[in-house]
């Protein structure tokens, strides 16, 4: 069986590259999507991503390190805004590598290019080649370039409108995301409580821990979320169909009920607060 080589030896040079790259389409460098008023979209917006990124900076709240050492499923509005944030500063530093990458293998394109004339036969084709492979290789990075400007753009709506819909302070910051730290915890508990009872678990090791770590008795806590299950069980039985919000009206009771109780946890463990305001990120309101 021949190979692609030979297969292709007899193909003009225009046509072997319209197989192997998209430089040989003469729209390849255009955008499909991004155009001018999208990019001043997004860079309208970054002044607001770079500062909130900042809130960011460790990897741990305060109150995750004070009080536990999991990571546990994201129910809170902060937590949100944290992945998103996070999500962008990924692609950011994607797009800000394969842009410096381009700009240095423009360099070495003209470099290249300048010495080409001093080369003998055989130098002189493989620079043709390194100069093809440059230039082939900018042309190919532009789909995935728009791909992840795509992505900043979708993922700062996202945050915009969680901001907005839940009343998000402009000027939000750490101190801000700390003080929404133990609702979430609290919801998270519970929603893991209800997790392992539907999945036939009585007590999960990890769910009886969180709980103790928000100042909550697990055996409480796992009561009360089969009571909740079993009146959405008793709603089905009777052809009722009810939504997921009553799940969330649930985990907001809950909160409302076990919002002071770590403070117990904090004190057995010798705490005289959680949130220590003097290492904190905060803006003046």
């Amino acid at each position: 069986m021949k190979d692609l080589i030979t297969l292709t030896k007899d193909i003009t040079l225009d046509k072997k590259y319209n197989i192997l790259t998209r430089a040989a389409d003469d729209k390849s460098l255009s955008f499909k999507t991004i155009d001018s008023e999208a990019l001043q979209k997004i860079s309208d917006n970054m002044p607001e991503i770079y500062r909130a990124t900042s809130v960011f900076g460790k990897g741990d709240s305060q109150t995750s390190s004070m009080l536990m050492s999991l990571n546990m499923v994201s129910v809170g509005i902060y937590h949100k805004l944290k992945q998103i944030l996070a999500q962008i500063e990924r692609k950011r530093m994607a797009l800000k590598e394969s842009i410096f990458k381009i700009q240095k293998d423009r360099v070495k394109i003209q470099q290249l290019l300048e010495k080409q004339p001093e080369l003998d036969h055989w130098a002189q084709q493989l620079n043709e080649i390194e100069v093809a492979e440059l230039t082939t290789a900018e042309v190919d990075a532009q789909v995935y370039i728009e791909a992840c400007l795509k992505s900043i753009g979708m993922y700062q709506e996202a945050y915009l409108e969680i901001c907005k819909n839940h009343n998000i302070p402009d000027q939000w910051d750490e101190e801000d995301y700390e003080k929404a730290e133990i609702e979430h915890h609290i919801k998270s508990a519970f929603t893991n409580a209800i997790r392992d009872l539907g999945a036939g678990q009585k007590m999960n090791h990890g769910t009886c821990e969180y709980f103790e770590q928000m100042g909550i008795n697990p055996i409480v806590g796992y009561e009360l979320t089969a009571r909740y299950m079993k009146k959405v069980h008793e709603a089905i039985s009777e052809d009722k169909a009810p939504s997921i919000e009553i799940q969330y009206a649930f985990l907001n009771e809950m909160y409302e009920m076990f919002k002071d109780e770590y403070k117990k946890a904090m004190k057995n463990a010798g705490l005289d607060k959680i949130i220590h305001g003097d290492w904190l990120y905060k803006k003046d309101k």
